[in-house]
């Protein structure tokens, strides 16, 4: 499996890279905590080209994060 490292305020942290596109200006992933989360175990982020995170939903299931992948895909296709 890949892996991804995601810059964040608390420092560098790895995680298994599921899916990753690169738009013009940002980077949108999914990949798989370490452990549950609120009862999901993967998230959908948004990030800059040098990984740092801007925005991230946690605790999905993998359906729930393509659905929400997809969606930010489309929404951010139209703006750029």
């Amino acid at each position: 499996m890949q892996k991804i490292f995601l810059k964040r305020a608390t420092g560098l942290h790895e995680r298994e890279l599921i899916k990753e596109t690169n738009t013009k200006f940002y980077k949108l992933v999914i990949y798989k905590n370490i452990e549950p989360i609120y009862g999901g175990l993967y998230a959908t982020a948004l990030l800059s080209s040098h990984n740092t995170e801007i925005k991230t939903k946690n605790g999905l299931c993998l359906d729930a994060a393509n659905e929400l992948f997809n969606i930010t895909l489309k929404q951010l296709n139209t703006t750029n």
